[in-house]
């Protein structure tokens, strides 16, 4: 099930799916609550590691660890996305758009499985939008 916009209040937990490869998902290597964490494509398994919401300031919220989206080092093309304490800066605020990607606020980077690889395990990067397939995601409720 695809989820609305007006679905994705602070509360409600959402799978990061990839569109071209829907068994495919965000998910935090290793299943890890620490910083620094890398956010990689895994197949599906609806473990709590998987498992984020957007809040009403821009950050992507991991549900296990309560560690946000974050570029790591900054605004940097080609870093990895990582998770990270909330801080407010400009490498932890996204936004969703109708184009199936993630981006950073006021940026051109956005969510890309790196070197455009769905492999199981390839790390989620930062990257200027290209429109490509390892760009673009869904939000989904994969319970229901």
């Amino acid at each position: 099930m695809t989820l609305c916009r007006r679905d994705l209040d602070s509360t409600h937990y959402f799978f990061i799916v990839s569109e071209s490869h829907p068994d495919l998902v965000l998910d935090v290597e290793g299943g890890s609550s620490k910083q620094g964490a890398k956010i990689i494509l895994w197949p599906y398994h609806g473990g709590e590691n998987q498992r984020f919401k957007l809040n009403e300031h821009g950050f992507i919220v991991a549900y296990h660890s309560g560690l946000v989206l974050d570029v790591e080092g900054g605004v940097n093309q080609g870093a990895d996305i990582i998770q990270y304490g909330a801080h407010g800066g400009a490498n932890q605020k996204w936004k969703l758009h109708r184009d199936g990607t993630i981006r950073l606020e006021g940026h051109n980077l956005v969510l890309d499985s790196k070197n455009g690889s769905f492999n199981h395990g390839n790390h989620i990067i930062a990257w200027p939008h290209h429109g490509g397939a390892n760009q673009r995601f869904r939000i989904a409720n994969l319970f229901v």
